[in-house]
């Protein structure tokens, strides 16, 4: 992880000086290639972490955003928001 870090930065300076230029392919090439570089980085701290996957779109791990865990609301009306057409 320590040469891909050196690596990504080493990619951002030439990144960066680049850019003060005006070739648009350079610029173009250099970011792929750091973009490729990142995607690595980020791969390796996934698989660092563990086959942990992710929480399912719906599922969360605590408590409903702005709420509280536990027990009923007694089946009380609750409006979450309120829509009306202009």
């Amino acid at each position: 992880p320590a040469d891909a870090k050196s690596k990504a930065e080493d990619k951002v300076k030439a990144l960066r000086d680049l850019m003060n230029g005006d070739n648009l392919e350079a610029i173009r090439q250099e970011t792929d290639a750091l973009s490729q570089i990142l995607q690595t980085l980020g791969a390796g701290m996934y698989q660092q972490n563990g086959p942990e996957t992710p929480p399912q779109a719906g599922q969360t791990g605590g408590a409903p955003e702005g709420g509280t865990s536990g027990g009923s609301d007694g089946g009380d009306d609750v409006v979450d928001g309120e829509f009306r057409n202009a």
